[in-house]
């Protein structure tokens, strides 16, 4: 598996074609603090360009405020737009 981010998708798919490597980028780096509508869009890109794999950043800001629908939710609406690859969700702190 390897890890690029979404300007590179394309270049990274067609490099790895037939090899049997998974390729996934990250959703809302480095912090999360991205609207969800955001992150909605850029994984919806990424799995169209053949990203199979999706690294999401929590949103570090609503967890730490202690607003966690907010994060489960944030987290749902990502999921759901982006059925039949790998989600992960990262805890990111700089």
């Amino acid at each position: 598996m390897i890890f690029v981010p979404l300007c590179y998708v394309d270049e990274a798919v067609a490099a790895v074609a037939g090899t049997g490597i998974s390729v996934g980028i990250p959703i809302g780096f480095p912090l999360g603090g991205h609207a969800t509508k955001t992150k909605v869009a850029e994984a919806v890109d990424a799995v169209a360009r053949g990203a199979q794999v999706l690294d999401m950043v929590i949103n570090v800001i609503r967890l730490k405020s202690g607003d966690r629908e907010y994060v489960r939710k944030d987290i749902a609406e990502v999921v759901q737009s982006t059925p039949g690859v790998e989600h992960k969700v990262i805890l990111e702190t700089c």
